[in-house]
């Protein structure tokens, strides 16, 4: 994409920022796009002059619309999105989810806190925080005691287990659905790795030293894989298919919002 048509096309993606800008403080942005749709959604986390309201405003764009149309505002602050089948999936601060336009979801169950939300055409997934078990021994030190992570998936409108999460998978963690299976990533000690789960087990797909940066997305387009590394020194891309690819670094200075796909093509929002 040429550089005039890579502003134009931010110009128009954010234009709905523009517009709100005197109104509000923007907070966050989220891109999600739909294959079945056809369609883009742009979510502007917004809070206004009272510090303690925070909303969300959700706007979609059809293929071959130059115009972006208000879908509807959420009296709640978005932390990601996902989309299932051709809905857009919100996953809000307060740790309840929904799908755009109905009522919120059902909540995990053992009592577990949500995490991250993947999804696709077919499958919705979640990661739940398992409440941290009790020490076996009354002495035992309290800290000690540790919370599991857990999957799920969404079936007939009820979540069920699939499989507990790696033991090396600890900390920094990131869901996709890649080929209708759940994927992984996980940063430790400045170690990124993935895993997907197949037959029940999950397969490490590999694992690279990143310099800087915490995966923010994961997700799958034609094969590949890409995750979103972002870090207080830029932004950057990693994509594998059978091998790791060389990152790619944004090139802005400012601060990249989030990265998602928009008609084909990788987008990024600054």
């Amino acid at each position: 994409m040429s550089s005039r048509r890579f502003l134009v096309f931010l110009w128009i993606l954010l234009a709905p920022v523009v517009a709100l800008a005197a109104e509000a403080k923007l907070r966050a942005l989220h891109l999600e796009s739909s294959r079945l749709q056809k369609a883009v959604w742009l979510v502007e986390v917004m809070q206004g002059e009272n510090q303690e309201m925070v909303y969300s405003r959700i706007y979609r764009r059809e293929e071959g619309d130059p115009q972006w149309r208000l879908a509807t505002i959420l009296p709640a602050e978005v932390r990601d999105v996902t989309t299932y089948g051709g809905d857009l999936v919100a996953l809000l601060h307060n740790g309840d989810w929904m799908i755009v336009g109905q009522s919120s979801g059902r909540r995990l169950p053992d009592n577990a806190r949500l995490v991250a939300l993947a999804g696709d055409e077919r499958s919705l997934y979640a990661l739940g925080e398992l409440p941290a078990s009790a020490p076996a021994h009354p002495d035992a030190d309290p800290s000690a005691s540790a919370s599991e992570m857990m999957l799920y998936q969404l079936s007939r409108g009820q979540w069920e287990r699939s499989a507990s999460l790696p033991q090396e998978a600890t900390s920094s963690l990131t869901l996709g659905v890649a080929d209708g299976l759940p994927v992984l990533a996980s940063l430790a000690e400045q170690t990124l790795s993935l895993w997907q789960l197949r037959g029940g087990s999950w397969q490490l797909l590999g694992s690279t030293e990143i310099a800087t940066g915490e995966p923010a997305r994961l997700f799958e387009e034609a094969g590949r894989l890409f995750i979103f590394l972002s870090g207080d020194d830029g932004a950057q891309i990693l994509a594998r298919d059978t091998r790791w690819l060389a990152p790619v670094h944004l090139p802005t200075q400012a601060r990249v919002f989030t990265l998602g796909l928009a008609g084909g093509q990788l987008r990024f929002v600054y």
